[in-house]
């Protein structure tokens, strides 16, 4: 793989994927229960089920789009803490990677990556944290670690909302690259 197809396809893929998240998100935290679901090809009614039959998967790979791109960034979590990947395996693609005029982009700091939002710093953090507790023990793999009421709703949505201002502002402003649209197009549904 090679950094144009980074810059041109896979990131904006996930970006694409973390602004899917947002949008389901939200909706899925507006209801108050499922909602009627009918899939259509070529105007003929091809599924029907409720809400969460889309849902449900939009969120789960949202999550671990979201992580992919914290990591990218050079963003982990350690011992409930933001912190900095201490060292990349040899096949693993960072922003470090990627370089201008001769000189290599940096890992982005958790200092910088709270420094984006515009609220409590305490606040970014755990919005930053929610992304990685709830992909790797909600969804990576089987555990009873998860815990549920940690994070909020709000936690999420500013995840949602800083990843991709974090990946604009530390990989494709300083590469002088226009930025990629990556919010999906829907509407907020009324209850």
């Amino acid at each position: 793989m090679e950094n144009t197809d980074l810059l041109e396809r896979h990131i904006p893929y996930r970006l694409k994927a973390v602004g899917a998240l947002a949008l389901a998100w939200a909706w899925r935290n507006t209801w108050d229960a499922p909602k009627k679901l009918e899939v259509f090809f070529d105007g003929e009614l091809a599924i029907e089920g409720n809400s969460n039959a889309i849902l449900n998967p939009i969120l789960d790979s949202g999550f671990v789009h979201a992580r992919a791109l914290l990591e990218f960034l050079g963003l982990c979590s350690y011992k409930e803490k933001l912190t900095n990947i201490k060292s990349r395996r040899p096949d693993d693609f960072g922003i470090e990677k990627f370089s201008i005029n001769g000189r290599f982009l940096e890992m982005v700091t958790p200092e910088e990556a709270i420094q984006t939002y515009t609220g409590k710093a305490e606040d970014a953090e755990k919005a930053l944290l929610s992304i990685f507790h709830i992909a790797n023990k909600g969804f990576a793999h089987f555990s009873s670690g998860l815990k549920k009421g940690e994070f909020s709703s709000d936690n999420i949505a500013v995840a949602c909302d800083g990843i991709p201002v974090l990946v604009i502002n530390h990989l494709y402003v300083p590469l002088g690259l226009e930025a990629p649209e990556y919010e999906p197009r829907g509407r907020q549904r009324e209850r």
